[in-house]
């Protein structure tokens, strides 16, 4: 029993580090539920949904038309997230990771202009898709970025926790 036990312990942590390390240069893919005026981006860091003001031309969306910048200002919660330079262990390499400065939207101003603990309203004429509301020149109605699923080494070291809980208590 214990032979087993030591067996299927060693074969998910095996699993886990395969999975690590196969993932360690992959990207998660950007949001793609950001609210009006920002856009899915990502970087080594994850995954989140940029400011867009309108600075000249909008860039082309990946999945449809190009953007084009809203009749009237629209009012974004905006957070700015600032990471220090730092080595992280992806795999069998460190990889240097430079420094990063975000303007994330996290969803649309409430009332009188309120936002969360250390966010604050931004107004600005922002990148949106042609048929919006806010194309149109009103206000969006945006929703806030839902959470993206867990990584693929939690569901690997949960597997093996259930599997190591059954084998015990056989």
């Amino acid at each position: 029993m214990r032979t087993l036990l030591v067996g299927l312990l060693a074969f998910s942590l095996a699993a886990l580090g395969h999975v690590a390390s196969a993932r360690a240069d992959a990207l998660e893919p950007p949001p793609t539920d950001c609210p009006e005026g920002s856009a899915g981006q990502t970087t080594r860091r994850g995954g989140y949904c940029a400011w867009t003001p309108c600075t000249g031309a909008c860039p082309s969306d990946t999945d449809g038309p190009a953007l084009v910048c809203s009749g009237s200002e629209v009012a974004l919660c905006v957070q700015t997230i600032e990471y220090p330079a730092a080595e992280v262990q992806q795999g069998p390499a460190l990889r240097t990771l430079p420094a990063e400065t975000r303007q994330v939207v996290l969803g649309p101003c409430g009332a009188g202009g309120a936002c969360g603990s250390g966010q604050r309203c931004e107004r600005a004429r922002v990148c949106v898709p042609p048929g919006s509301s806010a194309a149109r020149g009103g206000l969006c109605a945006a929703r806030a970025a839902a959470r993206r699923g867990a990584p693929g080494w939690a569901l690997a070291a949960l597997v093996g926790l259930v599997a190591l809980a059954r084998a015990r208590r056989r």
